[in-house]
């Protein structure tokens, strides 16, 4: 009984350490899919919300996501002026872009 919960310990570690990797992986990629995915699978092996590399990962996909709306919302709102060949909400779009650091 002791070796088979030793055994069990001992995977449910391992799952830990690899899940953590993945973690420091998907911080370095900087992608949101990875991110999302690294921290499904540590929630999935016990690691705690509020650790370290939960909480920088969490954070930094908070970031990515807002971004990633913020781009959308700024290209949309170009395409939009686009369409209706406004002038002034044109070059406010472009500031917008511009800040955003849009190509």
């Amino acid at each position: 009984a002791s070796k088979t919960a030793l055994q069990e310990w001992e995977l449910a570690e391992q799952h830990r350490e690899d899940s953590m990797m993945a973690l420091q992986f998907a911080l370095r990629q900087r992608e949101i899919g990875a991110l999302e995915a690294a921290l499904s699978e540590a929630k999935k092996a016990g690691l705690a919300d509020d650790s370290g590399l939960m909480a920088e990962a969490s954070s930094l996909l908070q970031e990515l996501v807002e971004k990633e709306r913020q781009e959308t919302e700024a290209q949309q709102k170009l395409q939009q002026t686009l369409d209706e060949e406004d002038l002034a909400g044109l070059e406010e779009a472009v500031r917008l872009c511009k800040t955003l650091r849009l190509p």
